[in-house]
């Protein structure tokens, strides 16, 4: 985990409860308007920070880009929570106007409204005014609005930004065009209570906030069947250096498919050198591949408690370990909550301290 990931972790753990994790990013689309777009995005991410361990969600922030911006088209003069707010905390640093926007740049800066509309006609009055044609039909600048160097050049810079512009503005109204179709809102144009608009914008904001879980459960799910695949290949690799004598890899016909299998599963387990491997106390290492921080093939012995402090990060369950019947495991988020519960700031290494003194108590009560 980066520390950027850490960072919205903890963040996540500080600021949203894990109850309403999970409800954060359909009702930072369902009300994107009247929270405004910081307030919005900042709500969708620091669910997904909750939930998916620091990680962002692309899907949720897309679906509140939408959602803001469907909800301004219909109400062009809606004052959002965010307006509110940026220009209430903007009142600290403008003193003369008493009405500055902190947000302002970021809640409208990134797709204005009719600004390419507005520049392609301004641009296209300077080109009517300010540009000629020359002997072989090409327009160009003005000589005497531009200067004989840019007409030489046949430059037609005006023309070029309108259309430009003219682009520019189509994509922001075909974006605006598909939020809409998508997040209409709760009301009609009477403003009174639509079912089928508050059904299409409450699924929309549902389906896009389970798209980051269902993409976690995919990433998962490919590596579950990668290591059973490994698991599968391994043990007729080694069925074939028991029945051969030899590795696959010093097979003298060597199939390319079955080889490149092998360069993956075989030989990054030692199985070169023949034999079973990768056993620690007796146990399988069954299907897990090692995490960073353990050599290959082993597992951790936790059938005398154990902090885990192996692996990429958590809620990856990619630390191979054998656990024996009666007993329990934490996760890492329960490791967190005891540290704060016995007074820490949620430090799962000073949980585990505190976890080991706990677990002699209770042994020897038992």
């Amino acid at each position: 985990m980066g520390k950027f990931s850490k960072l919205l972790d903890r963040a996540g753990d500080m600021f949203m409860p894990k109850e309403l994790a999970p409800f954060a990013g359909p009702l930072s689309m369902m009300f994107a308007g009247p929270l405004g777009m910081p307030l919005a995005l900042g709500l969708g991410q620091l669910g997904s920070a909750k939930m998916h361990s620091g990680k962002l969600d692309p899907y949720t922030a897309l679906g509140t880009v939408m959602a803001g911006r469907a909800f301004n088209a219909r109400n062009p003069d809606y004052i959002s929570a965010s307006d509110k707010l940026g220009k209430g905390i903007g009142t600290f640093f403008d003193k003369t106007e008493g009405n500055a926007d902190l947000f302002a740049g970021f809640e409208k800066g990134a797709f204005p409204k009719n600004v390419g509309q507005d520049i392609a006609g301004v641009n296209q009055d300077i080109a009517g005014v300010n540009t000629v044609t020359n002997s072989d039909g090409v327009i160009q600048a003005d000589p005497q609005a531009y200067g004989p160097g840019v007409a030489e050049e046949g430059l037609n810079t005006a023309v070029q930004d309108a259309e430009k512009s003219n682009f520019f503005d189509k994509t922001i109204k075909g974006f605006d065009s598909v939020s809409e179709t998508i997040f209409p809102g709760f009301t009609d144009e009477d403003d009174k209570f639509s079912p089928l608009k508050a059904l299409t914008t409450i699924g929309s904001a549902t389906t896009l906030s389970q798209i980051m879980p269902l993409a976690e459960e995919l990433k998962k799910q490919e590596m579950k069947d990668r290591e059973e695949e490994g698991a599968m290949w391994r043990t007729w690799f080694e069925s074939y250096t028991k029945s051969t004598g030899r590795s696959y890899g010093e097979s003298p016909y060597p199939d390319s498919q079955i080889m490149s299998l092998w360069n993956e599963y075989g030989k990054p387990f030692g199985l070169a050198m023949g034999g079973r491997v990768g056993y620690n106390m007796g146990g399988d290492t069954g299907i897990i591949a090692a995490a960073p921080g353990m050599p290959e093939g082993m597992q951790l012995d936790g059938r005398d408690g154990l902090f885990i402090s192996q692996g990429i990060e958590e809620k990856a369950d990619d630390v191979p370990a054998m656990l024996s019947k009666n007993e329990f495991v934490l996760t890492a988020d329960a490791m967190k909550g005891f540290d704060k519960m016995s007074g820490g700031n949620g430090n799962p290494r000073a949980a585990a301290q505190k976890m080991y003194q706990f677990m002699d108590q209770m042994e020897a009560i038992a």
